[in-house]
């Protein structure tokens, strides 16, 4: 079966007419297991009402490894329109989403990471909840899942701690403010957006964070400061599938300190270097003087309860991370962490 891009592809009778149209985008890189586990999840997902659903996915693989990955489960009949973005990085990725829906004239747009699959109700969650809350932007949480393949004893300890962790967060934030809290960050991995509505701002993915990471956290800063609603609906769950490879504790400090470079810098391009800079040097020294304390302290609780003493080794190499991250950002700097493809 040949999967069309999604010019050439017929669509749906009266679809986007009478019924609102809700676009479904899948971003993928060569992960095409990932993309198949992923794709089945969203086909079997409860339907809004008054809807009409289309599924998109965009490769950002010249070689097209999603593509057959696509016609295998588009063969049950259901639409899923293929498209492959030949510039390299995920803002361009996010980007062809949202001309593609922009296209089909799609009311709401949602996102969804080719690792990550989302429970039955995921969404119908987060659309009921943009239209009960005449929000243009909802998103829900992001728990950690163990990999789908064997593991030996110091990868399933980090994994046990990641997992407990996430889900330890998603409690605290669902207690904060009835599950709405302001300064939760939607990120594309369950993200909803008011399409009509952020076409007519012209709000688009920075192509600065092609390789760093950070265009959704930027995105998500961007429809706040154009006085959006945004809420955060904790029935919308989606589990990020953890690659072997995650869980070591050099890759947890690297990914912190990626995501803290990216913050960082964001700081330091809004105009307001000496703040920034301020602000990286305390975060730093104090998330460093904090991680040497956890550290130890997490090996020691780990000998009675593994799983907290887990939660503290890592919160302690992430901090660790994040801290040093905060410094090398502010000076300008942005990773180039998704050079690497991870996961299968």
């Amino acid at each position: 079966m040949t999967v069309p891009d999604i010019r050439t592809v017929d669509g749906e009778a009266g679809a986007g007419t009478a019924r609102e149209l809700v676009l479904v985008a899948i971003t993928t890189r060569q992960r095409p297991r990932m993309l198949a586990h992923c794709l089945a999840a969203c086909l079997a997902a409860a339907r809004p009402p008054a809807s009409s659903v289309m599924f998109l996915v965009v490769d950002n693989d010249p070689a097209e490894s999603g593509r057959s990955v696509v016609a295998a489960a588009a063969a049950g009949g259901t639409r899923i329109d293929y498209v492959m973005e030949p510039q390299p990085g995920i803002p361009a990725v996010r980007n062809r989403a949202l001309d593609a829906a922009a296209a089909l004239r799609a009311r709401w747009l949602a996102f969804i990471d080719d690792d990550s699959f989302p429970e039955p109700g995921w969404l119908v969650a987060l659309v009921e909840t943009a239209r009960r809350e005449g929000a243009q932007l909802t998103g829900g949480p992001i728990l950690f899942g163990p990999p789908q393949e064997p593991i030996g004893a110091w990868r399933h300890f980090i994994c046990r701690g990641l997992v407990a962790s996430s889900r330890r967060r998603q409690r605290w934030r669902v207690r904060l403010s009835a599950g709405k809290p302001r300064n939760t960050v939607i990120t594309t991995a369950n993200w909803c957006a008011d399409l009509p509505w952020l076409m007519a701002q012209g709000l688009r993915f920075d192509s600065r964070f092609a390789r760093s990471g950070g265009s959704d956290t930027a995105m998500d800063r961007a429809i706040r400061s154009k006085g959006a609603k945004v809420v955060y609906e904790p029935a919308s769950v989606v589990t990020e599938i953890l690659p072997a490879e995650r869980l070591t504790l050099r890759y947890q400090f690297l990914r912190r300190m990626h995501s803290g470079m990216v913050r960082s810098y964001q700081r330091r391009s809004a105009g307001r270097f000496g703040q920034a800079l301020i602000r990286a040097l305390i975060g730093g020294v104090v998330s460093v003087m904090g991680a040497v304390v956890l550290f130890p302290a997490g090996m020691l609780v780990a000998v009675a309860n593994r799983t907290a003493g887990a939660q503290l080794v890592i919160g302690a190499t992430r901090m660790a991370g994040r801290g040093v991250g905060f410094v090398r950002g502010v000076l300008d700097e942005l990773p180039q962490q998704y050079r690497k493809v991870q996961g299968y």
